[in-house]
């Protein structure tokens, strides 16, 4: 959805889970495009839009303080500075690394004791404690890889819009899908064989029980002797 707003020219610039519903049938659906904005060349977003400076609200969960527009956990840094003539198709890639890292780790990409103070460490892509949370999260190293450089500080470090992310997000599923199937194909080769294994054990005890006599070691060496002195004979028998 992000991908074919970028490739309209719209961004949507307040980008968090809550903005992300899924439907029953697995489709994605991205909402509250109140904040969007069409970007054509030559006419960025302009500081000056939406709230103005001083509004705080008494929840980070929900927007501006100063001259910022949005959700400051899941802002870009020159989203959070108001620099709205850099905040293009890479702010909303930001963002969706922020809701990778609320997936991976259960938090957001910046916290605080309150909006202030989560706005001004999205203003200067305080980000040290995500990563670290990144990195103990447990999660594949590609997938943690990705989610890092969408949360670049630096907009020029991060993929260019919503489609290459997608197209990232599908190559890491289809290497999973795949170390899956290998997974699980030698799974069932182990399987095979060891039930295999357990039938031949199993017809070969039936065997030994149908015919003891064949198969029963002589207890004494004169009885061992005895016993094959009687086969011998038995073979030269016309």
């Amino acid at each position: 959805a992000i991908g074919y707003a970028h490739s309209q020219g719209v961004i949507h610039r307040d980008l968090k889970p809550a903005n992300v519903m899924v439907g029953k049938f697995g489709e994605v659906q991205v909402m509250d495009w109140g904040l969007a904005k069409l970007m054509r060349a030559g006419a960025p977003g302009a500081a000056g839009e939406g709230r103005r400076a001083g509004e705080e609200t008494t929840s980070p969960k929900e927007t501006p303080v100063g001259r910022a527009m949005g959700t400051p956990q899941y802002m870009p840094p020159e989203q959070a500075r108001g620099a709205w003539d850099e905040v293009d198709a890479r702010a909303n890639v930001f963002a969706l690394g922020g809701i990778l890292a609320a997936i991976l780790t259960g938090q957001p990409p910046y916290t605080g004791a309150g909006p202030v103070a989560v706005l001004r460490r999205a203003e200067s892509g305080d980000l040290d404690e995500c990563f670290a949370r990144l990195d103990g999260c447990g999660a594949d190293p590609e997938l943690i890889r990705l989610t890092k450089r969408c949360l670049s500080p630096d907009p020029r470090q991060r993929p260019g819009n919503g489609e290459e992310v997608a197209r990232r997000l599908a190559a890491y599923r289809f290497g999973v899908e795949a170390r899956l199937t290998v997974y699980i194909g030698s799974l069932a080769a182990v399987l095979i064989l060891g039930a295999a294994y357990g039938n031949y054990r199993a017809t070969k005890a039936r065997e030994e029980a149908y015919c003891p006599a064949q198969h029963a070691e002589p207890a004494c060496p004169l009885a061992r002797e005895a016993a094959a002195q009687s086969a011998e004979h038995g073979r030269n028998l016309p």
